[in-house]
């Protein structure tokens, strides 16, 4: 096993570089942060508020959070977010992790600390769980990993397995507030009409949160078995060519599950796009290839086309813009390579690029990622 794959395949831990703690100032949050302080005394730990500006409490909140963090002795920073017009949940949740992973790298931490729960997982697994079909593969019931990677960054969830009433109750006997965001009872958003539901199942929510986490434990190990046999196949069976054309062999030898996994992703890194194409609408290849039949259809901006037992997959020419010859900072073309600039003179420096594996990947993913980035470092290709 070469250098690469064994690079994820090392027992992950917290390195002894700094290590960034985001505390909104709510009681998970607070609880993670005297959780660490706690767990990892003496350490580089630094703690910092993203302050959205969306409401006026905001500020006192993150000025709440500072005092917390004088007390303990451990630097912190506000970070805030300008937004432009009307914001989203979804845009604050990427400004979020933007403004976090700008400051790691400032601190030159390689672990970003979070709060999630046990009631975080049970509401993911559940939301989910509601948009399973037929024919949807189930990697979505994984809910939240523990590790997972952000933009090249770790982010880690201790506190997985603690419910929030388990925290509360341990920050209420140790004397220690916590702020209450109002927008987490506002039933417009679904998460909360799901806690609210969860809850009503009862005086307290926590076997029902329980049962959804195991659901969860169980899905993730399910992906990482299928994600073995997944980056096994794609490293030996599947080549990439000059222009960008990727080529699969022999798939008809497989599972149907494995096959649909492993086009779903090749039709990942060929088209560039930010989420993976759902296995369901790639059943007409898999169906051809299982009888070594010819067929072809248009996914994901690509071209997927199966004869003979070969599957063939390439990114679609329309649309497609030049790439730059020349850049001043680094760029993501076309969702599929990141370009940097070089040397006057001479042309930018093109690597591979994933994007749906580069901006969140759960630690399961972390073999596929490396398979696949074994297979487009395999030549030196081009659009």
């Amino acid at each position: 096993m070469d250098a690469l794959w064994k690079k994820y395949l090392t027992p992950t831990e917290i390195s002894r570089r700094p290590v960034l703690i985001a505390v909104s100032g709510g009681s998970d949050s607070v609880a993670l942060l005297h959780w660490m302080a706690k767990r990892f005394p003496g350490r580089q730990l630094h703690v910092a508020t993203v302050d959205h500006q969306l409401r006026v409490e905001s500020a006192d909140e993150a000025a709440m959070v500072a005092r917390t963090c004088s007390g303990l002795g451990l630097p912190h920073d506000i970070l805030r977010w300008q937004p432009e017009g009307t914001a989203s949940s979804a845009m604050a949740r990427d400004a979020r992790y933007a403004l976090l992973r700008a400051f790691a790298d400032k601190i030159e931490a390689d672990v970003i600390v979070l709060g999630h729960t046990l009631d975080d997982q049970a509401e993911t697994v559940f939301m989910r769980a509601q948009r399973v079909r037929k024919d949807s593969d189930t990697r979505g019931l994984s809910g939240i990993a523990e590790w997972s990677s952000f933009n090249g960054i770790r982010l880690w969830r201790p506190l997985l397995d603690q419910s929030r009433n388990q925290l509360r109750q341990n920050l209420t006997d140790r004397k220690l507030g916590w702020v209450d965001d109002p927008s987490n009872e506002d039933q417009r958003y679904e998460r909360v009409r799901v806690r609210k539901l969860l809850s009503s199942a009862g005086n307290d929510s926590l076997p029902a949160s329980k049962e959804l986490a195991r659901l969860a434990e169980l899905s993730s190990r399910s992906r990482r078995w299928m994600n073995w046999q997944v980056a096994d196949y794609i490293k030996d069976h599947a080549c990439i060519k000059t222009d960008g054309l990727i080529s699969l062999v022999r798939g008809a030898e497989l599972p149907r599950s494995i096959l649909l996994e492993i086009l779903s992703l090749l039709v990942l890194v060929a088209g560039g796009l930010a989420h993976r194409s759902p296995t369901s609408k790639l059943a007409e290849i898999a169906d051809a290839v299982k009888a070594n039949g010819e067929t072809k259809i248009t996914l994901g901006r690509c071209l997927v086309s199966t004869r003979n037992g070969l599957i063939k997959v390439q990114r679609e020419a329309r649309n497609l813009p030049p790439i730059p010859a020349q850049v001043d900072d680094t760029v993501i073309f076309d969702g599929r390579i990141q370009i940097e600039p070089s040397r006057p003179g001479a042309p930018p420096v093109q690597k591979p690029f994933i994007s749906s594996l580069e901006y969140y990947r759960p630690e399961t993913d972390d073999l596929i990622y490396a398979a696949l980035m074994e297979l487009l470092d395999s030549t030196a290709h081009s659009t």
